[in-house]
């Protein structure tokens, strides 16, 4: 989501005009927002051990299925509680085979030398895999709540040429922390939907309008839908559901038949902390647009992915709930919208971390056909701009939102857009949901939903 200006040119090595290798570390990206960040694993092997790795030089660490029902796995530094030796170096490879099951470090005793940075000396390193996120601990300071985002993480712990000079090391447990939330819900009722809220009511809003965070649970229904190679957006629609864009699950995003993550109740991807009710549901299949043409038009960018478990609508908790479809056809300029997700802030810059949301304002079709190639911008698309503001690279496929009496409608969905986010007379593209209403129902068929409030 860029919010500022970005002033600096990029150049796009596009393939088909879809797949672009942008200047950044990371390598290849989807055009608009599926750039690669988190890396998941083929969701047929989700949950079978990683590949083999090099044993440590110092003959601990190794490959550790870590069992929820023991109570989790102690690891220590060598030569623990004693000092441990100059270039000690352990690496261990933990996994958990429990659905939808994450990995939890705790360290009660951490003494190692001091470093800066702590890369540069003895330290104890986490790496997971699904974010791509290296985070390096040293002096006393170790890891005390750190959680992985998936069933895999990396854990590495290495001596500087000094030893412990004295120092204890490190005393740590792996435990198996779970998405699942640990409060009992309410006993749902068959007839009913949320007791607070149907579709599209949003959580208490707690900053003004314009600013760039979201709320914690502010957007309830959007959806971060993680590919092999990275992630997108989405917008839960019922208890079955998430609204997507094509190119995001297109068969040369997911190939071999594989499947994509769907991460409902998601605020900071950084940190699972921040809320009890994250869920985590496989997709059992992916629905393109028929009339979607990989590596050709633009038209048609919308999909459907089918989660493999419901999503309760009758409970009471206030990070998961769907957003309503439009109610009327969206005027041709001038209607104000939000959109949301965790893209690129700046470019060049970096993804955000907190889900992000910008004001917009909805441009006249042939005003925005005037600013690309003949034919790329269709009746099919909306198109939305303000001075400074834009969607951007990782945001393809979040919602493009307005607010209609006391509820929220998904209007659009972040399709495509210039190669320099929010520059002057550039405007984003999105797919306009209004014209796929009876594509949608015939789809979702009898999945449940709630009335708008």
């Amino acid at each position: 989501m860029n919010l500022l200006s970005c002033g600096i040119l990029v150049f796009l090595m596009c393939l088909k005009g879809r797949h672009c290798i942008l200047p950044f570390t990371g390598g290849i990206g989807i055009y608009r927002p599926s750039y690669p960040h988190y890396h998941h694993p083929h969701p047929h092997h989700h949950h079978h051990p990683p590949p083999h790795h090099p044993p440590s030089t110092s003959g601990c660490g190794g490959l550790v299925r870590v069992q929820a029902s023991h109570g989790g796995f102690v690891f220590t530094s060598p030569g623990y509680p004693t000092t441990y030796a100059p270039f000690s170096y352990c690496r261990w490879f933990f996994y958990t085979e429990r659905e939808g099951g994450r990995l939890l470090v705790q360290c009660p005793v951490f003494d190692v030398e001091v470093s800066s940075p702590c890369s540069s000396g003895s330290y104890l390193a986490l790496h997971d895999p699904l974010t791509r996120r290296d985070v390096w601990y040293c002096g006393n300071q170790g890891p005390q709540n750190e959680a992985s985002t998936s069933n895999y993480l990396t854990v590495t712990f290495r001596g500087g040429g000094l030893g412990g000079a004295g120092r204890r090391g490190v005393y740590c447990t792996v435990s198996v922390l779970s998405y699942i939330p640990t409060i009992p819900p309410p006993t749902p009722s068959p007839s009913l939907c949320r007791v607070i809220t149907g579709c599209g009511r949003r959580g208490t809003n707690t900053r003004i309008v314009g600013g760039t965070d979201a709320s914690l649970h502010e957007f309830p229904w959007m959806a971060l839908v993680l590919i092999p190679d990275g992630f997108c957006g989405g917008a839960l629609i019922n208890d079955r559901f998430v609204l997507t864009v094509a190119h995001c699950v297109e068969e040369r995003v997911l190939p071999n038949n594989s499947l994509p993550t769907v991460v409902l109740g998601e605020h900071e991807r950084s940190t699972p902390q921040e809320t009890t009710n994250t869920l985590v549901l496989q997709a059992v299949r992916v629905w393109p647009h028929e009339d979607y043409q990989s590596g050709g038009s633009k038209d048609n960018d919308i999909a459907l992915v089918e989660l493999a478990s419901l999503v309760s609508l009758d409970t009471v908790y206030p990070s998961i709930a769907p957003i309503c479809p439009p109610s009327a056809i969206v005027s041709d300029g001038g209607l104000a919208v939000t959109a949301i997700g965790w893209g690129f802030t700046s470019v060049p810059g970096n993804r955000a971390d907190v889900l992000q949301k910008v004001e917009l304002v909805t441009v006249p079709l042939d005003q925005c056909q005037d600013r690309f190639q003949e034919g790329t911008v269709t009746n099919n698309m909306i198109c939305a701009a303000a001075p400074g503001k834009d969607s951007c690279f990782d945001d393809s496929g979040s919602p493009l939102m307005t607010k209609v009496g006391n509820h929220w409608e998904v209007v659009g969905l972040v399709s495509f857009g210039p190669s320099i986010c929010a520059q002057e007379n550039t405007t984003g593209v999105y797919t306009k949901v209004s014209n796929y209403l009876s594509w949608i129902q015939n789809k979702v068929g009898r999945a449940r939903t709630c009335p708008p409030v």
